[in-house]
């Protein structure tokens, strides 16, 4: 579970497949540029908030996708543990700005040049269901319960997923989850809700 301040510098721990597949795909990225000419970046993204492009996609599992999701094909939210987890959560438009700035940026010194693409605040799960309720009553005229299935709340300690790298090199980052999470709940009301 992520907890407590990550940076750049933290040595990765991974544990579930995803986590480890991308860990040696950093590493592979490292040798190849030590050995070579090649300038490489690293992006080391958060948790993303965003809607698809199609809801044929296996994007559904990702926490907020699933909340959408819920909202409309169930009226209610179950979250699958006590909900007292820490995330960073980052816009999907921060993601593409930071892509953008890559391949518009000219040298940097580090190479590779790895960096932390998040907000650098985060939210309990049980919070970010939160805000889906809301936007839900809002936008959709929908009330949410919210349900978790683990009721012992555990006290994890708050994660700081530090963006500062980022931030110093004057790539926009920008904190627009509420309307990524607009954007989101209508696209499941308009592929779910039929």
């Amino acid at each position: 579970n992520l907890e407590g301040d990550i940076d750049e510098n933290t040595v990765p721990n991974p544990i579930s497949n995803y986590a480890i597949s991308n860990f040696f795909a950093e590493k592979q990225i490292i040798n190849e540029t030590n050995n070579s000419n090649i300038k490489s970046y690293i992006m080391r993204i958060s948790n993303v908030i965003g809607r698809p492009l199609t809801n044929n996609t296996s994007c559904w599992d990702l926490v907020s996708n699933d909340f959408a999701k819920q909202i409309v094909k169930n009226k209610t939210l179950v979250i699958n543990s006590c909900g007292s987890q820490h995330r960073d959560f980052v816009p999907i438009e921060n993601v593409l700005a930071a892509v953008n700035w890559i391949i518009n940026e000219k040298e940097l010194e580090e190479n590779p040049f790895i960096f932390n693409l998040g907000l650098g605040q985060s939210l309990s799960i049980l919070d970010l269901a939160k805000i889906f309720s809301n936007k839900a009553k809002e936008i959709l005229d929908l009330n949410i319960s919210i349900n978790t299935l683990e009721k012992e709340s555990l006290n994890y300690k708050k994660l700081i997923y530090s963006n500062k790298k980022l931030k110093s090199l004057n790539v926009p980052i920008i904190n627009n989850l509420d309307q990524e999470i607009e954007q989101l709940l209508r696209f499941a009301n308009r592929e779910f809700n039929a």
